[in-house]
């Protein structure tokens, strides 16, 4: 296919300077065509017919004899190469009698096919009239020859702006005719990656982000660098670029200066290369057109520029220079982040008046950078010593709070229940041993009545905010370290063993939580046991020969299962019961209506325990975290949440039995 593309170079030969070279087409308006010899203008005729999609406008026409006259035309493009017979007929009406007939014989060639014979005639009759000269104006769809070219050498463009180009004579023609921001617009914009590959070979070196290779290389598959592949290289080194200048108050160029590798692309590319290396040095800059200008300010230096890419005297840089700047922007753009990026603005100012001047003082400006990041080191480390210590008396003190929290709760719980059992234990033995239960049964219902209704939710709620403190010590250790890390932790120092070190504190205290919830509920449980048990005794001996056979087993035992006195106080309270029995009930359906637990997939089991629970702590990102974006859900899992969680349907049925009892005590004489 290269060889039909070969009319290019022809053209390009003819009217470099002339035609007007652009990323998708070639044009030549209204030029002699005595600049093409005659077997090449045949040759371009015979490439139209065969290849008319590859072209958009092509015609050979008389020039106007005066202003106020209109070109004839000769040969057209409508659906290939079309003849005007009344061109050739007016061309030599003057000199040649048979002027129609020899037009009606170059109109049976083009007919056929003779596109050649054609041609020939047509310089026949240019030669014996009095014409001097043909125009040729011709628009190659160069679009058209890339799709056809990539199609039938099975190359993949994807999103890749691929185009073709004679030479790089012809693609700096277009360079210099045309703006550096229409440049960037057409060339470097977001949603397309420009992939070049030439004709000619000359002078071209490829590269790994614009291509730059030759039709036979890309024909051949000789290169490595293809577009998909050009195209993730140049996407991804644009990437970098955004990443340097992110969380930074600079604006950074729309292309990267190092997708302009080698010094072939930096010297075609000149003024776009120029540009984008200023701009990543300069703290402000503007372009418009071809005039940009660029400054950076320091607290006592100044630099800046500005350039009219017009005027070559302005950007006239040679290879060197150029391979200068391009080294220092390497080091710049590759560097460690926004931190960096300040200094080298600093360096540059430091020792540039102008930034023409940066690619001459490259060496005390990367000398100077680096004693800035030296400086910057040594300030951050003292920062972070500073830091460190911080962390690790915020580490002591989320520890020592959370510790104090759990053993306060502990202690707090270890109290109740000491004397909450002490307390009835020995009431119930003197009630069943040696006392009479009509006088002690009132006072045990309403003690464990009033403790389950008033005390248990004051001991839940202390629970609960105990677990809000634990949670809030949590946040409040993570957003303090997730703030180091942001900073200079991610970079410089490993907090792990702090982090490590948290979360034996937080395990300490899950357990402490857990514990008491459990002991909780299992207090909760057994007191409404002994409830269950000092009301079912009563109605033993309310019911009197009722049940004889427990009854002589309870005697056989040394129990009191009988007496003369007070069955009507015991009667009392063994209905007075169902009132604080039935509230209970009701309060533990409301409990399991009301929160996300269910009433039979809560703990079953009397001895469930969890004594090496697993945390899963919250992940500290890298980056900064605020309060909201803290999601702290592992203290959840301390359970039973509350102590009607803890065997509900257990608990159900022994309030249901109090009130079962109450309902049969009522028809015992």
């Amino acid at each position: 296919m290269i060889e039909e593309l070969s009319f290019l170079e022809r053209i390009q030969e003819a009217y470099l300077e002339d035609a007007t070279w652009a990323p998708e087409t070639v044009t030549v308006n209204n030029q002699p065509v005595s600049e093409l010899s005659r077997s090449e203008f045949e040759s371009l005729v015979e490439q139209i017919d065969s290849r008319p999609r590859w072209f958009r406008n092509f015609q050979l026409a008389i020039p106007a004899s005066s202003p106020y006259e209109t070109e004839t035309q000769v040969l057209t493009l409508q659906n290939g190469v079309s003849f005007e017979q009344g061109g050739v007929t007016e061309m030599l009406s003057e000199n040649d009698e048979d002027s129609a007939d020899r037009a009606g014989r170059i109109s049976n060639h083009f007919s056929d096919g003779e596109h050649r014979e054609g041609v020939e005639l047509i310089f026949e009759a240019l030669g014996i009239s009095d014409i001097d000269e043909l125009e040729l104006s011709i628009t190659v769809n160069k679009s058209h020859i890339v799709e056809d070219f990539c199609g039938e050498n099975s190359v993949g463009i994807s999103d890749a702006d691929v185009q073709m180009w004679t030479s790089k004579e012809t693609l700096g023609k277009w360079i210099g005719r045309s703006s550096v921001e229409h440049i960037i617009d057409r060339q470097f914009n977001d949603s397309t990656t420009p992939y070049h590959y030439f004709l000619e070979n000359e002078g071209v070196e490829e590269s790994r982000f614009l291509g730059f290779v030759s039709a036979h290389s890309l024909e051949n598959g000789r290169t490595d660098f293809l577009p998909v592949s050009c195209q993730e290289d140049y996407r991804r080194e644009q990437e970098i670029l955004s990443s340097v200048f992110e969380g930074t108050k600079f604006s950074s160029p729309p292309v990267s200066p190092l997708v302009f590798d080698n010094a072939v692309i930096r010297e075609v590319y000149q003024s776009v290369f120029i540009f984008a290396a200023t701009a990543c040095l300069a703290s402000d800059y503007s372009l418009s057109g071809d005039s940009f200008e660029a400054e950076t300010k320091t607290d006592r230096h100044h630099t800046r520029s500005e350039f009219d890419f017009n005027e070559s005297s302005d950007v006239s840089f040679d290879d060197h220079p150029l391979n200068d700047l391009y080294g220092l922007l390497e080091q710049v753009l590759h560097d460690d982040g926004p931190s960096s990026l300040n200094h080298w603005h600093q360096a540059v100012a430091t020792h540039c008046s102008s930034f023409t001047e940066i690619s001459l003082k490259r060496r005390e400006i990367v000398h100077y950078c680096g004693f800035l990041q030296e400086e910057a080191a040594k300030q951050e480390l003292e920062q972070l010593q500073n830091t460190v210590e911080e962390a690790f008396e915020l580490t002591r003190t989320v520890a020592n709070s959370l510790s104090e929290a759990s053993q306060s709760l502990t202690s707090d719980l270890q109290k109740v229940i000491i004397t909450l059992l002490a307390a009835i234990v020995t009431n119930f033995v003197l009630i069943l041993r040696y006392s009479d239960l009509h006088v002690l049964a009132p006072f045990s219902v309403s003690a464990i009545a009033a403790v389950l209704i008033f005390y248990f939710p004051i001991i839940q709620n202390e629970i609960d905010e105990t677990q809000s403190v634990m949670k809030n010590r949590t946040g409040d250790f993570i957003i303090y370290l997730s703030e180091i890390r942001s900073h200079v932790g991610s970079r410089v120092f490993d907090l792990e063993k702090i982090e490590d070190q948290h979360k034996v504190h937080l395990s300490t205290a899950f357990n402490s939580l857990q514990n008491a919830r459990q002991t909780t509920s299992r207090i909760y449980l057994l007191l409404v046991f002994i409830w269950v048990i000092i009301i079912f005794y009563g109605f033993i001996i309310v019911a009197d020969s009722t049940f004889v056979g427990l009854q002589n087993w309870l005697s056989g035992l040394g129990l009191q299962t009988s007496t003369d006195q007070g069955q009507g106080v015991i009667k009392i309270t063994i209905l007075v019961s169902t009132v604080p029995a039935i509230w209970l009930l009701y309060k533990l359906i409301s409990y399991h209506r009301a929160s996300e637990a269910q009433f039979l997939s809560c703990s079953m089991s009397i001895g469930e325990s969890s004594n090496d629970p697993e945390i899963n702590f919250p992940q500290i990102e890298d980056e900064s975290t605020s309060m909201d974006e803290i999601d702290i859900d592992f203290f959840e899992n301390a359970t039973p949440r509350h102590y009607f969680e803890y065997c509900p349907p257990l608990l159900a049925v022994l309030f249901i039995s109090i009130i079962v009892i109450a309902g049969a005590a009522i028809y015992v004489n």
